[in-house]
């Protein structure tokens, strides 16, 4: 029930961002369009390693949950008015919301053993459909996602879904295990390339309404199918073999909507695997991780202002796709993840 529950209230999260920012934010200051924008996913995204820091040491996470649904709900609502205040709300509220919820269903599934990487993605998937909605449909997505606010927070206050104890899952450790740590960091950098291949690979299906919903459904469907996967498949080799596809189309076919479309579902197989391992590598950090798997979303956006942001990009993916394969073969040595 929790796990509906975080799904529900993600996707409604980011549509309710999205619109807001689109609609009424960005309507009120048109000339500054462009800085609230890049200001809301700095603090929407980049903020996450600290709001992440943060949780794992509240360890409370139903009450930041609530929290940032507050945040939320006062940006997009009582303080339109001021725009960059607004902002402010809205970007924090989302940055608590993902890394209180994400760390429930971290603690709750990947490490209890009732789940592994599949909730993970679950949990994370409905957003990629929120704030693409929100930011193509956003009068319409304000009204929907503010009501639905409504509707989801009263059954969710009301029946309260048995909440997920804390429990330390390891003692942290005092040495800096190196390989454990050169897996971590292929993992933000493969998250990092995962995020640019939305702006920098090629997007014939941006022409078309129809195509671009089409494009948020199979980028949504990548993340659940990831997870799926991984758990069966093992989620080291789902992730080298996602990585090696995904390159190889946007490399030669990025340009042919079947393609890129078909680049785009199987790149976002990355984005379960590449938590769930960051998870297990440190699993008394899982506010920290899913924090810094989300802060570099940011960054990796960023690519495309880059001159020759093609060529970087088709590069840094594929030092990506070696860099996972070498550290899964270290990892592999010392057994340090399934």
């Amino acid at each position: 029930m929790m796990l509906v529950f975080a799904m529900i209230f993600h996707f409604l999260v980011d549509a309710l961002c999205g619109s807001t920012m689109m609609w009424h934010v960005v309507k009120d200051l048109p000339e500054k369009a462009f800085e609230l924008v890049m200001f809301y996913n700095a603090l929407a995204f980049a903020t996450q390693v600290f709001t992440g820091w943060f949780a794992d040491r509240v360890k409370h996470d139903r009450l930041l949950w609530l929290v940032s649904i507050a945040l939320l709900l006062i940006g997009a609502t009582g303080a339109l008015s001021m725009p960059w205040l607004a902002t402010v709300l809205l970007g924090l509220g989302n940055s608590l919301f993902h890394v209180s919820a994400g760390r429930e269903v971290i603690r709750h599934y990947a490490h209890r053993g009732k789940g592994k990487a599949f909730e993970l993605g679950l949990f994370v998937a409905p957003g990629v459909l929120g704030i693409g909605l929100g930011c193509m449909f956003p009068t319409e997505l304000y009204i929907i996602s503010l009501g639905g606010f409504w509707l989801t927070l009263t059954p969710f206050l009301w029946i309260w879904p048995k909440e997920t104890p804390e429990t330390e899952v390891v003692e942290k450790s005092k040495q800096v295990d190196i390989q454990c740590l050169l897996a971590a960091l292929v993992m933000t950098f493969c998250v990092f390339c995962r995020a640019a291949s939305g702006f920098c690979a090629e997007a014939p299906w941006k022409a078309s309404t129809t195509l671009s919903i089409l494009c948020f459904v199979l980028v949504m469907g990548g993340k659940m199918a990831g997870g799926f996967a991984g758990d069966h498949c093992g989620h080291w080799l789902t992730g080298i073999v996602a990585l090696a596809i995904s390159w190889a189309l946007f490399a030669f076919g990025g340009g042919n909507v079947v393609i890129g479309l078909s680049a785009q579902f199987i790149a976002n197989l990355m984005m379960a695997i590449t938590l769930y391992i960051l998870v297990k590598l440190y699993p008394s950090s899982p506010g920290l991780m899913f924090g810094l798997a989300a802060a570099v979303l940011f960054p990796g956006s960023l690519m495309k202002l880059l001159p020759n942001h093609g060529m970087i990009f088709n590069i840094s993916y594929l030092l990506a796709a070696i860099s996972f394969g070498i550290a899964w073969w270290l990892c592999h040595k010392r057994k340090l993840c399934s």
